[in-house]
C-alpha cells in the first residue's frame, strides 16, 4: 500500500467491499491505516474459515455435500437476506 497506484486500486476494492450485500459474502465493516499498511475489519463467520469448512465438506459422502450445501450452513448466522 505504498505508491500511488496500489492507493487507487485498493481503495477502488474497498468500495466494492463496501457495497456487497449478500448473504454469501462475508460483510466489511471498515478499512484502518497504520504504519503503511492497510487492514480491513471483517464480519466474524462463526463456522470458521472457507478452507476449514471446504476441507470438512471433503470428508461427507457427496449426497450429504449437496443437501449441506442447499441447507445454508456454509454461511455465518444463517442470515435472510
Amino acid at each position: 500500500y505504498l505508491d500511488e497506484e496500489d492507493k487507487e486500486r485498493v481503495n477502488r476494492e474497498i468500495e466494492q467491499m463496501k457495497r456487497l450485500e449478500s448473504r454469501f459474502t462475508v460483510k466489511l465493516l471498515g478499512t484502518f491505516i497504520q504504519n503503511d499498511e492497510i487492514f480491513l475489519v471483517m464480519e466474524l463467520c462463526s463456522k470458521g474459515d472457507l478452507r476449514k469448512v471446504i476441507s470438512d465438506l471433503q470428508k461427507l459422502p457427496e449426497k450429504e455435500r449437496v443437501m449441506v450445501l442447499s441447507m445454508g450452513d456454509l454461511w455465518s448466522d444463517n442470515k435472510s437476506s
